[in-house]
């Protein structure tokens, strides 16, 4: 059994801005503007969803999501989502401060 914590509570200041060569659509600039970085859209899936499941694929049976205060779209989808082989808790970090 492994355990893992994911912070998920930034703001993704980094990702509002397209890069050069870069191109976000409609819901992937939605994401990125309310500081979901989490929740941008690839191929249908959050990218959070890539982080779980590669945990999941690495032995990984629970999970701690850091997230924002309520309300946390980031909380509210995956506390819904049944997963077979990944237990999904959450803490909240009242103001995100990034990982220093």
């Amino acid at each position: 059994m492994g355990r893992a914590v994911v912070l998920a509570a930034g703001r993704g200041t980094r990702m509002r801005a397209e890069s050069p060569g870069s191109h976000l659509d409609e819901a992937q600039r939605s994401a990125a503007e309310k500081g979901l970085k989490g929740m941008i859209p690839f191929h249908g899936q959050p990218y959070l969803s890539y982080v779980l499941s590669a945990l999941a694929d690495a032995g990984v049976t629970e999970v701690c999501l850091i997230v924002a205060p309520d309300p946390d779209p980031i909380r509210e989808h995956y506390a819904a989502l049944h997963t077979d082989r990944l237990g999904i808790r959450f803490a909240v970090q009242p103001s995100p401060r990034g990982t220093a």
